[in-house]
């Protein structure tokens, strides 16, 4: 029996959890100074608010201030953890409405909307293409495994090819196609296996 384990986003209280900022993000001046902290109200599945201190930069002609979030935490409403956890939901055939149902009956204030979900698929569709195309940059791929799934896109069953590094694991590629479809899975999958330097499929 195959066993998946899904690593979500870790939440950490602690404001202190990322370190330090090493530099000011408006001039890039290294030395900031601690400028308070404040509280803000957090949709999570195990949080309600979180600490997060504000930096301010020494520049005399900056004198920019900012947040500096803790771990798993950003500007948004919603924490990281909670945004994968509704993507991860979409992926296994909810609809986005039904994402936003399923959370708020858990309470906590967890209840989201269907545009919040969509950005969270979308967000984490960018980081996976980030992921695959910075794995293909470091190093050739010797065995890749390919394998195809249906999924819900657009309000309709469409067909995907996922393609994975069978050394280390991590996904080098998707196409959207049909996995009966011969012809397109081999047209589709050629172009990869020359870019990543396959020599075992």
């Amino acid at each position: 029996m195959a066993i998946v384990r899904i690593q979500l986003p870790t939440v950490n209280l602690d404001p202190v959890s990322c370190g330090r900022p090493g530099k000011c993000p408006k001039c890039e001046c290294e030395i900031v100074h601690r400028w308070g902290i404040v509280s803000k109200p957090l949709r999570d599945t195990e949080w309600e608010e979180v600490q997060v201190y504000r930096y301010r930069c020494t520049n005399a002609e900056c004198k920019h201030t900012f947040r500096w979030y803790p771990q798993g935490v950003d500007k948004a409403d919603m924490s990281r953890r909670l945004r994968c956890l509704a993507a991860l939901a979409w992926s296994m055939g909810l609809s986005l409405r039904g994402v936003g149902t399923i959370f708020s009956a858990f309470g906590k204030g967890l209840g989201v909307s269907k545009s919040s979900v969509w950005r969270a698929v979308q967000e984490q569709a960018g980081e996976l293409r980030r992921t695959a195309k910075a794995h293909q940059r470091k190093h050739k791929v010797r065995v890749l495994g390919v394998d195809g799934a249906w999924i819900r896109l657009e309000g309709k069953t469409a067909g995907v090819m996922v393609a994975v590094d069978m050394g280390e694991g991590p996904m080098v590629g998707r196409e959207v196609m049909d996995e009966d479809d011969a012809l397109a899975v081999v047209r589709g999958r050629a172009p990869r296996v020359g870019w990543v330097g396959v020599t075992v499929e």
